[in-house]
């Protein structure tokens, strides 16, 4: 009997995680509600992709942020003694959407904050605010979650307005200026060039690939309407097949 207990308690938990899945309709689990015993089952191959475009975008939008740092020191500077890495710690990597509330930007977030960062009457981080808009709206078009499973969705207009944003703000850097005419914000500086020999890639370039994680995701999300059919199924067939003691 105590060879096959592990076995059952498998079967039981899968079961029960079959018909969540049969009944799902809409996000009811986070990521800390799957249990470590079927996250292997919980996880499909769409889900891994999930996951590696969300580390992609995340780590784009770190060096984004990085780079207009470096291309806009003075930013930094309105908040004596703080470093980069603070800054960016306060935004990414796994901050969730309730997290990014600063009183800083009046706890401004989505597109109020990045409209914020072009006000030229705004006195305050331009870069911070910026990220802090930009990581926001990531989290609503990744409802808030920092790793996927059978029972997770996307929704594919939420995927696109971020991505027609992102677009907004690349045009916003090249030409939304001070009374003056100097950028509010530079994103263009010189050149640096990797140990490869390859050039560091600019802030629009940046802005481009994060971009091109979002269409390829909204295709994912176009087609989402037998996912949670489907990946019960092949739960069911984990519960059948069985291995021989």
């Amino acid at each position: 009997m105590n060879t096959i207990r592990p076995y059952g308690i498998r079967i039981g938990l899968a079961l029960t995680l079959s018909l969540a899945l049969i009944g799902c309709k809409n996000d009811f689990f986070s990521t800390q509600d799957i249990p470590e015993e079927v996250k292997g089952i919980a996880k499909t191959s769409v889900d891994y992709a999930l996951d590696a475009h969300l580390n992609a975008t995340t780590g784009g939008l770190e060096a984004l942020m990085r780079e207009l740092y470096r291309l806009n020191p003075e930013e930094l500077a309105k908040m004596p003694d703080a470093t980069v890495d603070e800054r960016v710690a306060l935004v990414l990597p796994d901050r969730t959407y309730d997290e990014l509330r600063f009183g800083e930007l009046n706890s401004h977030r989505g597109t109020e904050a990045m409209q914020l960062a072009f006000e030229p009457r705004f006195i305050g981080d331009r870069v911070f605010a910026l990220m802090v808009g930009i990581v926001s709206q990531m989290r609503i078009a990744y409802n808030d979650k920092l790793e996927f499973f059978a029972l997770n969705r996307l929704d594919s207009e939420n995927l696109e307005n971020f991505a027609n944003n992102l677009e907004i703000v690349r045009v916003s850097l090249k030409h939304r200026t001070a009374p003056d005419g100097t950028p509010l914000l530079r994103h263009e500086g010189e050149v640096r060039v990797q140990e490869s020999g390859l050039p560091e890639p600019t802030a629009e370039q940046i802005l481009d690939q994060v971009v091109g994680h979002q269409r390829v995701l909204v295709s994912i999300a176009d087609g989402w309407r037998d996912r949670a059919h489907q990946a019960a199924v092949r739960t069911m067939g984990a519960i059948i097949m069985l291995p021989i003691p």
